[in-house]
């Protein structure tokens, strides 16, 4: 992999697929709340084919290395970063993701990576070229939603007496 239009879609696709299974496995924790976050799952397994038909559609030049890599170390590099940087898809939140949580702290953490993806997605936004701008700015949309989703599952559990969904 490269550093390139295509190997920032490919970390955003990586950062996706790992939300996807943050996602399945909450569900599979909360039953009570089981539509909501499969929901919420769906939404990120569509970021994932977004970002791969922006990266079918690109142009040859934009495949190409924009930076360079003497020692081949580029894509451990760049593997290692879709798995600690970009908010909800972080490996680390889903590999000490128990079951013990609450459904409080699952929330919270959930708003939490998506305000982190938001972040993300606006750092790689100049990468994307015109093009990705506005792909982008409906991802954003989407983890704006999610966010509010969130709040509002958040909200409900509060106003339910703390009924933790299990």
């Amino acid at each position: 992999m490269k550093l390139s239009v295509e190997a920032v879609l490919e970390i955003a696709q990586k950062i996706e697929r790992n939300a996807v299974t943050y996602y399945d496995k909450a569900a599979e924790y909360f039953p009570a709340y089981k539509q909501e976050l499969l929901s919420l799952k769906m939404m990120e397994e569509n970021h994932v084919k977004l970002f791969l038909a922006m990266q079918d559609a690109l142009e040859q030049d934009q495949r190409s290395s924009l930076a360079p890599d003497p020692f081949g170390e580029l894509d451990a590099y760049l593997q290692a970063f879709a798995d600690t940087s970009g908010g909800e898809g972080r490996l680390m939140e889903i590999r000490y993701f128990t079951g013990k949580e609450s459904l409080d702290e699952v929330l919270a953490t959930s708003i939490k990576l998506e305000r982190e993806s938001i972040l993300f997605y606006r750092k790689i936004e100049p990468i994307l070229l015109k093009n990705g701008k506005t792909h982008i700015d409906a991802i954003v949309e989407e983890e704006n939603r999610h966010i509010k989703i969130l709040e509002k599952m958040r909200e409900n559990k509060s106003m339910q007496g703390g009924n933790d969904g299990r």
